[in-house]
């Protein structure tokens, strides 16, 4: 998964606060500590991050509303239907249009109003674009 830079800034300075403590931050250093062990603890972390809401005086985002604002961020930085896919966990990407598809860039009328400008373009029917035909297939007017 990317980390923004501003996060590495973050994580980096807490590498430097474990070296200050003592310890060596590594590959299985937790960022997210229990309070009486390395292992990850949930209720610790919900606990830390309650306290430090209420101390800003601002109405808590749970982890699952973080990951919906990380994903609608992305999209909204220009980042790829499959790359979120990816980055999200998603087991196909039509989990991600399904859940996200109403954030990605154009909708209908957006692609209808595209086509008036394409068609608009005082372009004569003889300068359409055709589609192209697959190899093997024989094109109108062809002989058989």
């Amino acid at each position: 998964m990317p980390i923004p830079g501003q996060l590495a800034v973050i994580l980096d300075e807490y590498d430097a606060y474990l070296l200050d403590k003592g310890r060596s931050p590594g590959e299985d250093d937790r960022y997210f500590p229990g309070e009486r062990s390395d292992r990850f603890s949930h209720s610790a972390l919900i606990e830390r991050a309650q306290k430090h809401w209420t101390a800003a005086d601002l109405e808590a985002v749970g982890l699952h509303d973080a990951r919906h604002t990380y994903a609608s961020l992305m999209i909204a930085a220009g980042v790829n239907a499959k790359a979120l896919c990816t980055y999200m966990g998603h087991s196909s990407i039509q989990v991600t249009f399904d859940r996200y598809g109403h954030l990605f860039p154009g909708n209908e009328a957006e692609a209808a109003a595209l086509l008036d400008a394409y068609l608009t373009n005082d372009l004569k029917p003889d300068q359409l674009p055709l589609p192209s035909v697959p190899d093997g297939v024989p094109s109108e007017g062809a002989e058989a």
